[in-house]
């Protein structure tokens, strides 16, 4: 029944998650992250987004989660791009349970503030792990090929690696993931039709190899100023047993 209460069958698409910021007001300190699968959230699927310019949890999976990342553009992580670290701490009391994480036709590109030792999955902590990993293009900061899977800190994390190393290559035909990578750039964001600058200096970042990590909006710009807008709100427009307009 615990595990049961927890979030599911989530669906995460077309989405920019740039910019996170690193050494800023965070009680912890450094706190640049991207996206979280908690503990034992289920059936969540990440797809079409770009991220970029964030220290880690490009996506992170916890432990006894489940969930598919698949045809995202993951773009100058610091240190972490997609990875899985089940907390031994936050189990006290129950059996670890598996994490279920399919790992599929991402683009991973290392970029200015990527750790040269980077790699496109981390694993980490403590518990086990079914991994299904194919079919992804991980590039180093110069073009060249990087490692697809690896490890970090006294992990002692039980990994099943269903598809093998063989699947972690860097496909030999790297046209189709490339011709994905145009897509989810052009797709992703609240308004890829009519960007405002931050979306667009934040795409334009990936194509050009740009931009770095940073600590305060006030690194890029700051933030926008934007006209107030007002409208009316009109009774009778509006049903308001649904909030649906008339």
């Amino acid at each position: 029944e615990w595990r049961a209460n927890t979030s599911h069958d989530i669906t995460f698409a077309n989405n920019i998650v740039a910019e996170c910021l690193s050494n800023s007001t965070h009680s912890k300190g450094e706190h640049s992250k991207g996206t979280l699968i908690h503990d034992n959230v289920r059936n969540v699927l990440v797809t079409g987004s770009l991220y970029a310019h964030n220290v880690e949890r490009n996506v992170l999976f916890k432990g006894g989660a489940s969930g598919v990342v698949r045809g995202n553009v993951i773009y100058n992580p610091a240190k972490r791009f997609t990875h899985f670290n089940l907390n031994a701490v936050d189990w006290e009391g129950h059996p670890w349970e598996f994490t279920e994480a399919s790992i599929l036709d991402n683009i991973y590109i290392a970029g200015p503030s990527t750790d040269p030792k980077a790699f496109a999955f981390n694993l980490g902590g403590e518990g086990p792990l079914d991994l299904n990993m194919s079919g992804n293009l991980a590039l180093n900061a110069k073009g060249g090929a990087m490692p697809q899977l690896g490890g970090s800190g006294a992990k002692t994390a039980e990994l099943v690696d269903r598809l093998g190393e063989a699947a972690r290559t860097n496909p030999a035909d790297a046209s189709a993931l490339r011709a994905s990578m145009a897509n989810v750039l052009a797709k992703c964001g609240a308004r890829p039709w009519d960007r405002d600058p931050i979306d667009a200096r934040i795409v334009a970042d990936v194509t050009a190899g740009t931009g770095r990590i940073i600590d305060s909006e006030q690194d890029v710009g700051g933030y926008p100023v934007r006209p107030r807008t007002r409208a009316a709100f009109v009774e009778a427009d509006w049903n308001l047993d649904t909030l649906a307009r008339r």
